[in-house]
């Protein structure tokens, strides 16, 4: 299984006021495929695993880290960068995934079922 990863639509999705209606994703948007079907996401193991290839995706959808001086473009890299990553965690619906890309500490994890 492969999950697609399109920063238009993330960008889109986090700039749409909850109930509004919302246009589909530009097709000429990046986007970047993930590889999912080798993890099993109710493990916290292979929800890292998951995390740490959303990151790189997200990265290359976002056009990649600019250098330190550019301000204007590292805060723009930085909101794409949190708006990909949270509409493709979302998007998932892994209670696992989601716990550990929030932050939840292990005892939390465990409980969404991510002993693993």
């Amino acid at each position: 299984m492969w999950l697609s990863l399109a920063v238009g639509a993330a960008i889109a999705a986090s700039a749409v006021p909850a109930g509004a209606a919302q246009a589909p994703a530009d097709p000429a948007a990046p986007s970047v495929a993930v590889r999912t079907g080798d993890l099993d996401l109710s493990r916290a193991a292979d929800a890292k695993i998951l995390l740490g290839r959303l990151r790189q995706a997200a990265a290359e959808t976002c056009g990649g880290a600019p250098s330190l001086g550019d301000l204007p473009a590292r805060e723009a890299y930085r909101a794409c960068m949190a708006a990909t990553m949270d509409n493709a965690v979302a998007g998932l619906h892994a209670p696992v995934v989601t716990a550990l890309y929030q932050g939840a500490p292990a005892h939390a994890v465990a409980l969404a079922g991510g002993a693993g």
